[in-house]
């Protein structure tokens, strides 16, 4: 028996309780038009709304955060997990590019606030989620947040929202979402009991804005959730995973701790879209 079979009946997993017609009202949802409607709406109506922006928080050690999962080093979730905080260097364009995204996070927040205010239905931004106030992330060792969480509106069931900024030229050869993002929203709605989320991609250059609708599947969390339990194996014994050595090590935060050879890595990985 794996281990995640040895643990399943531990977890509380998502239920979607919907119909064949409540599915097709979620599916339906034009997300880009609707934001871009109430944003209009709201300038001219005048509706005041403030939030709260958390800039540079902290994040908790010792845990599992979904935003990691999609790295392919078992190494590196398992320092995380063990609470190396590791040393992440920073260039101030690359620090400019996550500020912007945590403002485009507020004011997709914004949006979703004052609408649900206005239209009767309940939108909760920055939902968080650790081992000390939720179960299933007790079971897993997990931490984090979903950019927000809505109820009633188009349906009864819970959604899940991730806002993530992309540049011009990766925004336009989207044709389905990131399957780090998909991984990464699984884990949020396992926390949070949502079976579908809604991952928005905002385009940095111009606002235009694409939504994909994600819903909750084995076929995902599966073997998500076996390599948790797995990591959480190896930190109870104390035993190191495999390194997955590459390019990208010489970016990892934890390169001083890990102390890869890479002599025979070349200098510079593919590159790939920034996100935020």
């Amino acid at each position: 028996m794996s281990l995640l079979d040895e643990n399943l009946h531990k977890l509380d997993m998502p239920s979607d309780g919907l119909k064949a017609s409540g599915w097709a009202k979620v599916y339906k949802l034009d997300v880009t038009e609707t934001l871009q409607t109430w944003a209009k709406f709201m300038a001219e109506s005048g509706i005041f709304h403030q939030n709260d922006l958390v800039w540079n928080g902290p994040r908790r050690p010792c845990v599992i955060h979904p935003s990691s999962v999609d790295n392919p080093c078992d190494f590196f979730l398992y320092l995380d997990l063990v609470g190396e905080e590791g040393v992440k260097e920073m260039s101030g364009s690359t620090q400019l590019i996550l500020d912007t995204g945590t403002a485009i996070h507020g004011m997709m927040q914004y949006y979703q606030e004052s609408r649900a205010k206005q239209k009767g239905y309940q939108y909760e931004a920055e939902v968080g989620f650790n081992p000390d106030n939720n179960k299933n992330c007790k079971v897993l060792r997990m931490a984090g947040h979903a950019d927000g969480v809505s109820m009633g509106w188009p349906t009864a069931v819970k959604i899940v929202w991730e806002y993530k900024t992309i540049s011009r030229k990766g925004f336009e050869r989207l044709t389905s979402p990131h399957k780090a993002h998909v991984k990464q929203v699984h884990l949020y709605m396992l926390a949070v009991g949502a079976p579908v989320a809604f991952i928005v991609y905002i385009c940095k250059d111009n606002s235009e804005i694409k939504t994909f609708k994600v819903k909750f599947s084995e076929n995902v969390w599966r073997p998500l959730l076996e390599r948790i339990f797995y990591i959480r194996e190896c930190a109870k014994f104390m035993k190191d995973p495999e390194k997955r050595i590459g390019p990208s090590c010489r970016r990892c935060k934890h390169l001083k701790v890990c102390e890869p050879d890479l002599s025979n890595v070349r200098e510079f990985g593919r590159l790939h879209t920034r996100f935020s």
